[in-house]
């Protein structure tokens, strides 16, 4: 939800335009003079008959020739502001049903994605590794419920460092380089901008994969996404969001710009986004949204993940079908493995 508040909120009819309820809060002309009496004279050490002169001449003329007429505008009109408790109660219950219309309409449309194709097979961009003898072991231990808590963060490590080194498999941003041995022999080999590559944990699962991304590419630039169900509607919340410069670079240019050289790195950035599991997808689908909000290309975003149920893998695929997904495990229906809750020891 998006608030515009200020004296020409409903001046612009461009504005109006996109606006879904329009207010006017009125109150009274004496309690507004008090106010500004109060105002300029104890915080702003003013004169009485100045404030009141600026009153007079400035003040209430302009408001009556370009702040009153606005009003007209309005879809909802508040007198005596703050004092109108039942006018504020009122426009406060019919935000509250038209965010929970949404939120109701928003579950339903995710809940619609790809339900055409429920029985269809896995998406084309789904890489799962290859069950050899050594990640079925891998697997079993970590979800054996007998494994101590020393053991499952050593193993997830571990595969967690498989998943990384998989997704790395399929970036195309590597470039032909050469390499001189001790012996002074040539070597034709390639090489990866790392500066290009970032990596953004969805909080709290992804951050399991936090050691495997710093051991694989030492200098990777890290962000963090808090995402948090809503009780009542089921609905994904972005709580918290620390993006790494690759991704929202600061301005350094002149005048406080965004150079050429941040824009450049930005469109080309790699994106490695990590979480522990996908289960509804709701997490994921959102995660995903908020970075291509900040300029990320889809294509350039690797979803990796230890587990995934296929609804949410067709889920996420069926939204945002050229991203690249790397998981450990498929599971036919949503579980949750809290790993977490086991990885973390709370």
């Amino acid at each position: 939800m998006i608030i515009i508040e200020g004296l020409y909120a409903l001046y612009d009819p461009r504005i109006l335009e996109l606006l879904d309820l329009k207010v006017f809060v009125d109150t009274d002309f004496d309690i507004c003079l008090a106010r500004r009496l109060n105002r300029d004279i104890l915080h702003r050490g003013r004169e009485l008959l100045l404030s009141i002169q600026q009153w007079d001449r400035f003040v209430r003329p302009n408001y009556e020739k370009h702040i009153k007429p606005t009003m007209a505008g309005a879809d909802i009109l508040i007198p005596r502001g703050l004092d109108n408790v039942v006018g504020i109660n009122m426009l406060a219950s019919h935000i509250q049903r038209q965010l929970a219309l949404q939120s109701t309409q928003h579950i339903k449309d995710f809940l619609a994605l790809a339900g055409e194709k429920e029985n269809s097979g896995l998406p084309s961009t789904l890489i799962v590794l290859d069950q050899t003898p050594q990640v079925r072991g891998i697997q079993t231990i970590l979800s054996n419920h007998l494994t101590s808590t020393h053991d499952f963060i050593f193993y997830f490590d571990r595969v967690a460092s498989m998943l990384v080194n998989r997704a790395l498999d399929e970036l195309t941003c590597y470039t032909e380089c050469i390499a001189y041995t001790p012996q002074g022999y040539e070597f034709n080999g390639i090489k990866l901008p790392f500066n290009d590559v970032c990596s953004v944990s969805i909080i709290r699962g992804g951050e399991c994969f936090d050691k495997a991304l710093r051991q694989t590419i030492p200098t990777i630039r890290q962000g963090k996404l808090l995402l948090q169900s809503d009780n009542r509607t089921g609905e994904p919340q972005l709580h918290t969001m620390n993006l790494p410069p690759c991704i929202n670079p600061m301005p350094s240019g002149p005048e406080g710009k965004i150079s050429e050289n941040d824009l450049q790195a930005l469109s080309r950035a790699k994106v490695l986004l990590v979480d522990a599991q996908i289960s509804s997808g709701a997490a994921a689908t959102m995660a995903t949204a908020i970075l291509l909000d900040h300029g990320v290309k889809e294509e350039d975003i690797i979803y990796i993940a230890y587990s995934a149920s296929e609804i949410g893998l067709r889920r996420l695929s069926f939204a945002y079908p050229k991203i690249m997904i790397v998981v450990a495990r498929v599971d036919s229906v949503v579980m949750r493995h809290h790993i977490d809750t086991i990885y973390y020891g709370t």
